[in-house]
């Protein structure tokens, strides 16, 4: 990656190189597939293929709950089905991405859940993500860990 130390990334100037802006999609791909997963856009992808091991961390601060590995999937499940079919829409917004070390950003966003019209939830998110080796060899974006906060829940 051609980033400096703490480089802003959501903030692409000009003179950025193509390097730079392909960077930033590539780090913003798994925060964008946590809904896509969670909303069952993706029925075959797993939550817990997004995270960089399985010791990397999901925080459900409502839940008070510290997720890792499967249990990162098992919790997927059960909140399927406590909707029940129901249209579920997630969104991410305000992503704003530091590059702290090499290889490593931290993120932190807004995100809304959306359930069958109404806004049932909202609040922000805390990541670090680490550039990992992938099957091929090239480098992918993954959660370290994960802090999801509630800020607004109607349950």
């Amino acid at each position: 990656m051609l980033l400096c130390r703490s480089t802003r990334l959501g903030r692409v100037a000009a003179s950025r190189t193509y390097s730079t802006a392909l960077a930033v999609h590539t780090v913003n791909k798994p925060i964008h597939r946590f809904f896509h997963i969670l909303d069952g856009i993706e029925p075959s992808g797993q939550m817990s293929s997004l995270f960089a091991s399985p010791e990397a961390t999901l925080h459900i601060s409502k839940a008070s709950a510290v997720l890792s590995g499967d249990e990162i999937d098992d919790w997927v499940a059960r909140m399927q089905a406590g909707w029940r079919g129901a249209a579920t829409l997630h969104s991410e917004a305000n992503i704003i991405l530091d590059h702290v070390e090499e290889n490593v950003v931290v993120s932190h966003s807004t995100w809304t859940a959306i359930i069958d019209g109404a806004i049932t939830a909202y609040g922000t998110h805390a990541d670090v993500l680490e550039a990992v080796k992938s099957e091929d060899g090239e480098l992918e974006w993954k959660f370290r860990r994960r802090v999801v906060r509630h800020l607004y829940s109607a349950a």
